[in-house]
This record gives C-alpha cells, structure tokens and sequence, in this order.
C-alpha cells in the first residue's frame, strides 16, 4: 500500500498479486489490484473487484466499483 500511495504502480501490483499467493481469503488484495488496474484495464480490474466481493461480500468499496 505504500508503494502505491507513493505512484510505483508496477512495484504495487506485484506486491498486491504476491500478497493474493499468500493469503488468498483476504479480500484486501484482490480490491487493491482492481483499482491500480482499473486506469488501463477495466475488465482486469472488473475481475479483481469480483473476486473481492466473492472473498467478502460485505465489503461496499469493491461492490461500487465493480458497478461502475
């Protein structure tokens, strides 16, 4: 998450993709992929805003994005 507040987008994504092989239940990494994604591909990012859901549906963020 530093890497991305601080614009290493590249360096972010990678982090945020090793962090889903780690823990994949946590719904955080899969959200935080869709909105560094979401600029340049939105159907990349539409199917990490799912997968978030799908991990915690309760979660309202990657609800309202994946409806945008």
């Amino acid at each position: 998450m530093f890497l991305m507040a601080h614009q290493f987008r590249a360096a972010a994504l990678e982090c945020f993709q090793r962090a889903c092989s780690f823990d994949p239940r946590d719904f955080r990494w899969p959200y935080l992929t869709g909105v560094l994604k979401e600029e340049e591909d939105y159907e990349s990012a539409a199917r990490a805003f799912a997968k978030s859901i799908e991990l915690d549906s309760r979660y309202i963020l990657a609800r309202l994005k994946y409806a945008a």
